[in-house]
């Protein structure tokens, strides 16, 4: 119930930031999700009542390293916030339902509590699908500058090669920083990508410094840079150029997906 109590809590704070700004639309949107999570609580309790004759137990907190939970609740509450920011922290808060529920469905003893978290599953992904299809229309009304469009493929790769740097170092630190808490198969997955983050930019990366990564970080920075390749391919003219942007872009949802799998590696372990 924790994960979709702080789910509703988070929609409830979305809205009123929206509502602040005069955006019904959005307020709309993250007060109807906000009363959905009061449905699934409602849910959850009822079954655990039927199962267990008591309310389920408050599962472990995912811990500081998941992503900058008091940072996250802070922005949700405040008047400055942004449409394309809320929409980020609204995906944020789906895909965390995605990967939670997924973790209780594939260890569920009880089939109609497996098939409960499975239906939340797939909402939350649906949910995430629909929420990332408005944050990429607000990324464009947002951008108080057009960016430059890079003219040539070198200059495309010159852009690159500074994103897969940053994303180099600020992966490698999470690796570390995984390996310490012995999260193994995560910290590998981190690994992996900053390793082609530094063939990427052909070794020129530099040492990072100590700092704290999270994994929200970690995966916001490939989501940047998704957002960026495919603004390219929508508006350059040169052929040779959409090309290369769209390869990149595949490439950076490629990565993302691997970072999306170790933070739900991490989540999980966390949580057994």
């Amino acid at each position: 119930c924790r994960v979709q109590r702080e789910a509703a809590a988070s929609y409830r704070r979305l809205a009123a930031a929206m509502r602040g700004r005069g955006d019904r639309q959005l307020e709309a949107l993250f007060t109807s999700l906000a009363e959905l999570k009061d449905g699934h609580v409602a849910r959850i309790e009822q079954r655990s009542r039927e199962m267990l004759g008591r309310l389920p137990a408050t599962p472990v907190s995912v811990g500081s390293l998941w992503g900058g939970d008091a940072d996250e609740e802070e922005a949700a509450g405040s008047a400055s916030l942004t449409p394309y920011r809320a929409l980020a922290l609204a995906v944020r808060n789906e895909d965390r339902a995605f990967a939670f529920h997924t973790y209780v469905a594939a260890h569920a003893k009880d089939a109609p509590m497996q098939a409960l978290a499975e239906e939340f599953a797939t909402q939350s992904l649906d949910h995430g699908v629909a929420l990332r299809r408005r944050r990429r229309q607000a990324f464009h009304l947002e951008r108080p500058e057009t960016p430059v469009l890079p003219e040539t493929e070198q200059e495309l790769r010159a852009i690159a090669a500074e994103l897969d740097d940053q994303a180099a170092q600020l992966h490698g630190e999470l690796a570390l920083r995984l390996e310490e808490r012995a999260e193994a198969d995560a910290a590998g997955l981190f690994r992996r990508l900053a390793e082609e983050g530094r063939q990427a930019t052909a070794g020129l990366a530099t040492p990072a410094e100590p700092g704290p990564a999270t994994i929200a970080e970690g995966i916001r920075i490939l989501e940047h840079a998704f957002e960026r390749y495919s603004d390219i391919a929508e508006r350059a003219q040169q052929e040779s150029v959409v090309r290369e942007a769209q390869r990149l872009a595949e490439h950076s949802l490629r990565r993302l997906s691997l970072a999306c799998q170790a933070r739900d590696l991490a989540q999980s372990s966390s949580m057994a």
